[in-house]
């Protein structure tokens, strides 16, 4: 996606419909799932609070159950036939049977289809049974289970998950018919058992959902009615049961077998018994999933909306600036025309403006340039007329010279000599670029004329490392430096005046140095020289002139890190130094 906006043949207007509708996209995204999320996690909250009530209910329905067996439990124990039976309780001995107890029992057994069974136990002997479908062992084991104190005044629920003889789960209650102080040492109680088909009933009454389920589990972690396609949830879910000793209610989302299930777990009745409901948390977030499908559908609509309004702004906005590019295009063919401005944003107004400034910039400097190649056309023209032959300057000086020999004038020799050297480099316009030798040579060149013409007004010394004579330097730039020395410095200097011309290489740069005791300038001047140097202006008519023009030669040639440097002292004298770079051979 970066890739496509940095291409340049990309219209502005395609990245900017590119980049609204991802913004556009990415906001209503977000919007979508921050609406889902807050969506799913409420109604989570409302589905996990309403299975937790229905769950607190199944508890309540089954500890009505119980209760009303306790009830029966609790009224059998007072009956007199079984409260009085034998002679193990009383001195006097009762005239009640066995048939007069099963008369009893059978008789609540009528009236409630669930009881499994009833048994009369005594010291762990089984004495009078319904159906005698409980061996004495586990008789035993569920008259032990609580003491005698705890279940002499009602009827206790036994947290153990018992089988008959057939195989069949069932859930006891037990009561002692007499109080401790009363058992002289013995244990007299009586068991009803209930068929647990009729708990699992009541599990099953309320329904929670396609995989959903419930089931008790007693103080051991065993299981009355695990069964059926749910066989190994339920199996996985028991076994994390187990582990949670704690009497309080649970409610905790589980991932069994790969399923994410909402598993709640109630205490029935401080009987030790545990209720354990199970739900699919998809059951539980239906609703949620059928809102995040319609935040899709929101989404995908606002998108399709959005970008057909982004679309059509865009084109609108994208308008003018596609004339204008379209009227920019046409200036390479030369059509120079300006265009009407009817824009009524102030921002293309100005554009336009501007636009039409450019193109009324463009006619001046394409009429100055034709003016200024009218004007070099001519220049050339009469530098042609004009142009003087080398050959016959040179033959007159030669003339002049012979003619000086003649009349014995040593002085205009020597002047006519040193001129026409002077004149062979300076008109030489095939050679950019000589040594530093041949430069050094046009130097003293130029000092010979000037030290007939001042006598012995000065003194020049050349201090030139031999190193440096064959790099190669543009030609012409130090008789100006030496000039400016002579007329600026020592010309107006009472007393006898030294140049000094050094020359000298450093750290890949050579160094070209003109220094004189003339007069030396004001710090005032010094700064305003510099500052010309530093800004390259070119001047043509002013106090010294070679100086900026040299330095802007130099610069012109080697680039602006080469340049010259100005020092001066007022009565002490001035320093010229010139930067170039080391060159052999010129590129």
């Amino acid at each position: 996606m970066k890739g496509f906006f940095l291409q340049s043949s990309r219209s502005l207007k395609i990245q900017l419909l590119a980049a609204m509708i991802i913004i556009i996209i990415t906001l209503l995204s977000l919007l979508g799932v921050t609406n889902y999320c807050i969506a799913h996690k409420g109604i989570l909250e409302v589905s996990t609070s309403y299975n937790q009530q229905l769950v607190e209910q199944i508890c309540k329905n089954i500890e009505l159950y119980c209760d009303e067996v306790m009830r029966q439990t609790d009224s059998l124990a007072n009956q007199s036939s079984i409260k009085y039976y034998g002679d193990y309780f009383n001195t006097v001995p009762s005239k009640e049977t066995k048939d007069d107890i099963k008369k009893v029992l059978f008789q609540t057994v009528v009236e409630r289809s669930d009881i499994d069974d009833i048994n009369i136990v005594h010291n762990d002997n089984n004495l009078v049974s319904m159906f005698g479908l409980y061996d004495e062992e586990t008789l035993g084991t569920l008259c032990n289970y609580y003491g005698v104190k705890d279940m002499y005044l009602n009827a206790r629920i036994i947290p153990i998950i018992t089988t008959n003889k057939y195989g069949k789960p069932t859930l006891s209650i037990a009561r002692s018919i007499y109080r401790p102080d009363e058992m002289q040492g013995s244990k007299y109680f009586i068991i009803v058992s209930l068929d647990i088909n009729n708990i699992n009933s009541i599990l099953n009454s309320i329904y929670l959902g396609e995989g959903a389920g419930a089931f008790i589990v007693d103080a051991q972690g065993k299981s009355g009615n695990i069964k059926g396609h749910n066989k190994e949830v339920e199996q996985s879910i028991l076994e994390q049961v187990k582990l949670h000793k704690s009497s309080k209610s649970i409610n905790e989302i589980d991932t069994i077998l790969g399923k994410k299930y909402l598993v709640s777990v109630n205490p029935l009745n401080q009987s030790g018994f545990r209720i354990v409901v199970y739900n699919p948390l998809n059951n539980l977030t239906k609703t949620s999933e059928n809102i995040g499908r319609f935040s899709i559908f929101i989404v995908i609509l606002g998108i399709l909306v959005a970008s057909a309004l982004t679309l059509y702004i865009t084109s609108k906005f994208m308008k003018p600036i596609s004339q204008l590019v379209h009227h920019m295009s046409k200036i390479s063919t030369g059509n120079l025309k300006t265009i009407d401005v009817k824009q009524k944003a102030i921002e293309m107004k100005i554009l336009y403006e501007k636009f039409n400034e450019m193109i009324l910039d463009l006619r001046e400097l394409m009429k100055d340039i034709h003016e200024k190649n009218k004007l070099k056309r001519k220049a050339e023209l009469y530098a042609l007329q004009t142009q003087i032959n080398p050959h016959f300057l040179y033959n007159t000086l030669d003339s002049i010279n012979a003619m000086a020999a003649l009349r014995g004038e040593k002085d205009i020799m020597q002047m006519t000599v040193a001129l026409a050297r002077l004149l062979r480099l300076s008109i030489n316009t095939k050679r950019e670029f000589v040594s530093i030798a041949e430069e050094i040579e046009h130097v003293k060149c130029y000092l010979k004329i000037q030290k007939i013409r001042y006598a012995d007004k000065f003194e020049v010394i050349f201090d030139i490392q031999p190193s440096i004579l064959n790099y190669k330097v543009v030609k012409l730039i130090l008789q100006p430096l030496v000039e400016n020395a002579i007329y600026h410095g020592i010309e107006l200097k009472p007393t006898h005046g030294i140049i000094t011309i050094r020359g000298y290489e450093n750290e890949g740069s050579i160094y070209l140095e003109i220094l004189d005791n003339g007069i030396g300038v004001n710090r005032e001047k010094v700064n305003e020289i510099r500052q010309r140097l530093k800004e390259d202006i070119l001047l043509g008519n002013c106090d010294s002139v070679g100086l900026y023009n040299v330095n802007s030669k130099i610069k012109l040639y080697y680039g602006e890190d080469y340049g010259l440097s100005f020092e001066s002292e007022q009565e002490i004298g001035t320093t010229i130094k010139v930067m170039i770079p080391k060159m052999m051979e010129v590129v």
